[in-house]
């Protein structure tokens, strides 16, 4: 038996802290052993298969309720998860996940609902023919005394309902069922789906095939598609049109929360660097305003800004899971990043050529390197995820290194191109406020397109702005 938490502390506890008062089990017992790392890293670095894998109380939804969705750990609920924990099942291992579900007339189940998605996804692009018979739901019901006493404190709460997902290597055989249904009788339990027993007519569509069960899905008044590694955002369930009307099917707000957040600092983003920003410079600086070609040259500082964030967000989510810890990903990543382009910046210094002849020739070396990132990143991570992690570490800054030199050079560039340094706090202040919008704008596209076109977005938005000012340049140094 190895029980494995990414939290030091956490294993700390069973091992040393709390470990006479466990009896010793995690401490004394040859046969079980406490690992520190991250889930997925772990599975993937495992020889021997298991029997059980069970994951149960990991949630952390204080990054959902916050907005705070770079830092959101949610890469246990997608697609490659499940591929990965059922790849380390024997032959008729089992995998079991526990997650927690308000329930009401109110407040229709959507953890079990979207996870159940992901199960029968996974299943499906490994081959099984009929998904349906590898897996079962039950759900355990939260006690009438604890919602009662809940509910004294708080009366908006809802009755929760564990939900236990279990997913089979191998089909459920009668015997299985039989056994398993007898248990969530006798235990007192909700029987939502066992094969060949009974299954719940709300699940019923889900589980009837892969066209019923994406109708099932975008016709659900929340959103419970699949989530892969692209788009891991697995506690985000309103769709951006009807956030406000459908945040009241969440009866305390913590999951809607976030994005209710999301939209607020959208918001707060525009208004506070208008005044903040703009304004100032509206009143201060206006004489630049009327420098030729003034459209071009701040449409292109506004791009880098916006077009750097929305490539660094994305690359920050990405190497989560690379590097084991959302920490450690944000200290690497950005690290790297910001050196490297530091590098970029300095090495531009040594660049001859008029910047209309250079930025298209920056522009297709970003464009190879954004479109490689999309094929050498997911083989990357699958061939080094075991790696230990100061190899991991060494070769995300690897990885980085080539980006952050190209897009050093793109501001320098549009520097040395201005006609008048009247323009130069108009660029500086159009980059920054693209920057703090962007950031915003970039978690709330990855969470509605995924990662993926995050990134090609930010390769089209370098694009507009080097398009527009090499035209521009081209144009003046023509007349």
């Amino acid at each position: 038996m190895t029980a494995v938490d990414i939290n030091p502390v956490t294993a700390s506890l069973l091992t040393d802290v709390f470990a006479d008062w466990l009896g010793g089990v995690f401490r004394d017992r040859p046969e079980v052993s406490v690992q520190v790392a991250e889930g997925r890293n772990f599975a993937r670095r495992a020889d021997a298969p298991y029997d059980v894998v069970q994951v149960n109380g990991v949630d952390t939804l204080a990054a959902m309720a916050s907005g705070s969705y770079v830092l959101a750990e949610s890469y246990l609920y997608t697609v490659e998860a499940v591929r990965d924990l059922r790849g380390r099942l024997s032959d008729d291992g089992l995998l079991s996940v526990v997650i927690m579900d308000p329930l009401g007339a109110d407040t229709p189940p959507r953890h079990m609902l979207r996870l159940l998605g992901v199960f029968l996804e996974t299943l499906e692009r490994e081959g099984v023919a009929a998904p349906a018979d590898h897996v079962a739901v039950i759900g355990a019901p939260e006690p009438e005394n604890v919602t009662r006493l809940v509910q004294k404190y708080d009366p908006r709460h809802r009755p929760i309902m564990a939900m236990q997902l279990l997913l089979k290597r191998s089909p459920l055989t009668s015997a299985d069922t039989s056994r398993l249904a007898a248990f969530t009788r006798d235990a007192g339990f909700t029987l939502w789906h066992i094969p060949g027993v009974a299954t719940d007519p709300a699940l019923r569509q889900l589980l009837a095939g892969r066209d019923a069960r994406r109708a099932f899905q975008a016709a659900f008044p929340l959103a419970i598609d699949a989530t892969t590694d692209d788009r891991p955002f697995f506690f985000s369930f309103y769709r951006w049109a009807d956030v406000w009307r459908a945040a009241r099917l969440d009866p305390n707000r913590s999951t809607a929360m976030g994005q209710l957040m999301l939209m607020v600092m959208l918001v707060q983003g525009i208004v506070l660097g208008g005044v903040f920003i703009l304004a100032p410079m509206a009143t201060r600086q206006r004489a630049a305003l009327r420098v030729p070609g003034r459209s071009a040259y701040l449409l292109y500082f506004a791009a880098l800004g916006l077009g750097f964030i929305c490539l660094e967000i994305p690359l920050i989510q990405r190497f989560v899971l690379f590097l084991g810890y959302p920490t450690r990903s944000l200290t690497v990543t950005l690290a790297a990043m910001l050196v490297a382009t530091g590098l970029g910046s300095l090495m531009s210094q040594r660049f001859t050529a008029p910047p209309e002849r250079l930025l298209p020739r920056l522009l297709a070396l970003l464009a190879a390197i954004v479109l490689g990132y999309l094929v050498v990143l997911p083989a990357t991570f699958d061939a080094l995820l075991p790696a230990p992690a100061g190899i991991r570490a060494a070769v995300t800054v690897g990885l980085i290194l080539p980006l952050g030199l190209v897009l050093g050079c793109f501001f320098p560039l549009g520097v040395r191109a201005l006609p008048d340094e009247r323009l130069l706090p108009w660029g500086w202040a159009m980059n920054g406020l693209a920057t703090v919008v962007g950031t915003i704008v970039a978690i709330m596209a990855a969470m509605t397109w995924g990662f993926t076109v995050v990134m090609l977005g930010a390769l089209a938005t370098y694009a507009a702005g080097v398009l527009t000012l090499t035209a521009f340049l081209s144009r003046r140094r023509a007349a």
